[in-house]
């Protein structure tokens, strides 16, 4: 795939995300940030040890579909301290009390990602475990992904995001 097809898809992806969140905002979220904590400190790039980025700043949106799926788009700053873009479903099949629990199965756009994964495609598709877990007017998504390399790390993942609601 050619760099102008991958910017298309990221262009219209973030167009509809818009376009969405105009029509309507009454039972979506807005991403405000994350953080990671990696099952190691650092990774080794080009012979250097690099400390692994944990403050992954971003934005995203949150579109609610039904009661248990929801279709998510947004960007934020990656363990390797590039920029990932990412876009897909998330679907929570179980839910306890204030807890949802199932997967997201996303498409991630991360030049550092493939550089560091020797990875030679620029869209990368992953599935993976997520718990919803709702707080008051305050909502977290927490996810793990897994090692990609036998010298990577293993990750988890927390996402704060706020109810469109609560801007109305």
């Amino acid at each position: 795939m050619d760099k102008g097809f991958i910017r298309m898809v990221i262009i219209m992806a973030s167009l509809a995300a818009v376009i969405v969140f105009f029509k309507s905002a009454q039972a979506d979220n807005i991403v405000i940030g994350s953080a990671s904590l990696h099952s190691k400190s650092s990774y080794l790039r080009d012979g250097v040890y690099k400390d692994y980025n944990q403050i992954n700043s971003g934005l995203g949106y949150e579109r609610e579909l039904s009661a248990r799926s929801y279709w998510v788009t947004g960007f934020y700053k990656d363990s390797y301290s590039g920029t990932t873009y990412y876009t897909g479903m998330m679907w929570f099949p179980g839910e306890f009390n204030n807890v949802k629990v199932g997967l997201a199965a996303l498409l991630l756009r991360s030049k550092s990602y493939q550089h560091n994964n020797n990875l030679k495609y620029p869209l990368i598709p992953v599935v993976l475990p997520v718990i919803e877990v709702s707080a008051g007017v305050v909502k977290f998504n927490i996810s793990y992904a897994p090692k990609l390399r036998s010298n990577g790390a293993h990750v988890v993942g927390i996402q704060v995001k706020l109810p469109m609601e609560n801007f109305k």
